[in-house]
This record gives C-alpha cells, structure tokens and sequence, in this order.
C-alpha cells in the first residue's frame, strides 16, 4: 500500500494500473513520442524506487525486468505468504521518503526532500551544521519553506526548513510551530 501512496504522489501510479503505449511508428507525430518518452521515463522511475527498496539479491534477480514483470514476480515469489510480507521491505524504506515525525527536542524543520520546498535558499558548504544521535555532523544543503499536504487536505507551510538529504527521517519541529 505505501509503494502506491508513494507512486500516487509522485504522479506516476498510473505506471502499474495501465498497459504500456505501443511504441511509435517513426513518423509518429511529436505528441505520441512525448507520451511514450513520458511513459518510459516514469517507468524508469518506478523501477528504481522498487528497487532501491529490495535486498541485493532480490534486485539482482530483478534488475532486468520491466516494472509491471518486477511486481507479478514478487507477488508469486512471496505466493501463500502474509500479503504485506512480499513487499515489508518497500514499505519500510519508503515511508522514509514521505512520513513525518514531530520532534519536542528538534530545533527546525527537516526534509529529506526538496520536492514541495520553495522560496529556497541554497546554503554554503558547512553554513549549517547538525549534531545527529550518533555524534556526527550532518549538513544542510538549503533551506526554504517546505508545504507538507495533510490527510485532511490543509496544507502546512513549515518555514525555515532546513533540506537535509543525509537525515533518514523527516522532521517536524514542535517548538518550530509554537513560534509560528
């Protein structure tokens, strides 16, 4: 279910719910070859995010196979298993990429992601630094307001959010929305 969220979001679901465009004749019209690069494209993308997400070994088995081929695989590979069981490791990882934490002890807002950030200002190498739990040093990379899509379909404007791809984790910071 996670891996569908995701793929809803990024606009690409479409990838494992619809049978792939023919490919164009050569002398197809320009918006028929945009359509199908289009496709290929977000093929490609779903591909690697159900990759990146799989053990080594899985993805070598894998790794020369078409998207919908990939998923119909998995399902017989894991055949007569619990259903989350066969694909517990997407789950895992790609909630990562999309969930939220609030954080009491936090002081900003952390994104993973720069996806829905805007008003964003790049930052110089080392303008700001983070201590994480295990004593390194992580770095921003910009910082901008991030608009976090609630359930409920009100948007929340995190201002001041720090981008920081090397954190696992996406950060609300409580004492951030005090102040706001």
């Amino acid at each position: 279910m996670s891996l569908r969220i995701v793929l809803n979001c990024e606009r690409k679901l479409y990838i494992l719910e619809t049978d792939p465009p023919k490919t164009p004749d050569a002398n197809a019209r320009a918006s028929e070859l945009t359509s199908f690069k289009k496709y290929e494209d977000d093929a490609r993308d779903v591909k690697c995010i159900i990759m990146a997400n799989m053990t080594a070994e899985l993805q070598r088995l894998h790794a020369d196979m078409e998207v919908r081929p990939m998923i119909q695989c998995l399902r017989d590979l894991y055949q007569g298993q619990p259903q989350n069981s066969g694909i517990y490791v997407i789950k895992v990882n790609m909630s990562d990429i999309t969930s939220w934490v609030m954080d009491t002890r936090c002081g900003s807002h952390i994104c993973t992601s720069m996806q829905n950030m805007h008003e964003c200002r790049q930052l110089t190498e080392g303008e700001i630094q983070l201590k994480v739990g295990n004593g390194a040093l992580v770095y921003a990379l910009a910082v901008g307001t991030y608009s976090l899509s609630l359930p409920s379909g009100l948007i929340l404007h995190l201002n001041n959010c720090l981008f920081v791809p090397s954190m696992s984790r996406n950060i609300i910071s409580v004492s951030c929305l005090d102040k706001a």
